[in-house]
C-alpha cells in the first residue's frame, strides 16, 4: 500500500512539472517583466485581442540607437521611451532603433492595432514610427484602404505624459491602423522605430473587430484591448 502511495505521489509530480514546463508563465506586468527574443512569438492566452508589453523584448543591437526601459510609477511597470535624456524637438528618419514585435493572430478576421502612449506634448514631438512589413490599410470615416508596407507616422493628441489607448496616423486627421484578413495561427510581424525624443509606449494592440464603410465603430471601441490579459511569448 505504501509503495503504491508513493508511486502514485510521484506520477502526480512528474505530470505537474511537465505541465508547467509545457506552459509558458504570463508575462508579468511589473518592472521585473521578462524579455521576448525578435525570433519568438506573442500570444493571446486567452480572447480575440493580443495586449503586448512594448518593453518586454530583448535589449539588442537592434534597438540600443536610443530606446530605453523607463519605470512608469503610473502603470506599474516598465515602458519603452526614446530619447529619454534628449529634449529637442527635432525629428528624425525612420530606420533607427528599429524593433520587431511577431504576433500569432488569435482567430481569423481582421484586427485594428492600437498603442498606449505617452508624449510631453499635444500636437508635435509626440509620436513614433510604425511599419508593417506585409502591408497595412487605414482608415477613419470611410472603408480601409490600403497603404503598403512603408513607415507610418503613429501620435498621440493628448499631451502632459498622460498614457492613454489609441495610436492614429494622419497629421491632425487621425485614422486607425487595420490589419488585412488574417488566419488563425498565421504570424504577423510590426516594427516600430523611434522618432519624437521622450515618447513612451506601454503596450500595443491588435483586437479583432468587424471593419464597415463609416468607420469601422467596432474598432474604434478599445476596451477589448484595454481589458484583455497580458500576452505571452514563446
Amino acid at each position: 500500500m505504501v509503495r503504491k502511495l508513493a508511486a502514485a505521489v510521484a506520477f502526480l509530480v512528474a505530470a505537474t512539472v511537465a505541465h508547467a514546463a509545457a506552459v509558458p508563465d504570463t508575462l508579468p506586468t511589473t518592472s521585473h517583466a521578462v524579455t521576448c527574443p525578435s525570433h519568438k512569438t506573442w500570444h493571446a492566452p486567452s480572447g480575440n485581442a493580443v495586449k503586448i508589453p512594448a518593453a518586454a523584448v530583448t535589449n539588442d543591437k537592434m534597438w540600443t540607437a536610443g530606446w530605453t526601459r523607463k519605470y512608469s510609477w503610473a502603470l506599474n511597470m516598465n515602458t519603452l521611451v526614446w530619447g529619454v535624456n534628449k529634449w529637442a524637438k527635432g525629428t528624425i528618419r525612420a530606420g533607427r532603433g528599429v524593433i520587431s514585435y511577431r504576433v500569432r493572430v488569435p482567430a481569423n478576421g481582421r484586427y485594428r492595432w492600437s498603442a498606449e502612449m505617452a508624449s510631453p506634448h499635444t500636437t508635435d514631438w509626440n509620436d513614433f514610427w510604425v511599419r508593417f512589413p506585409a502591408g497595412v490599410a487605414r482608415q477613419r470615416f470611410g472603408s480601409p484602404y490600403g497603404v503598403g508596407g512603408r513607415w507610418l507616422k503613429v501620435y498621440s493628441n493628448v499631451g502632459r505624459n498622460k498614457f492613454s489607448w489609441g495610436g492614429g496616423t494622419v497629421d491632425h486627421n487621425p485614422h486607425m491602423l487595420i490589419t488585412p484578413w488574417l488566419y488563425k495561427g498565421q504570424v504577423v510581424e510590426f516594427r516600430i522605430s523611434g522618432r519624437s525624443n521622450q515618447v513612451k509606449i506601454a503596450y500595443f494592440g491588435l483586437h479583432r473587430c468587424k471593419t464597415t464603410g463609416r468607420g469601422s465603430p467596432s474598432c474604434k471601441n478599445l476596451n477589448k484591448i484595454k481589458r484583455a490579459p497580458v500576452a505571452r511569448c514563446w
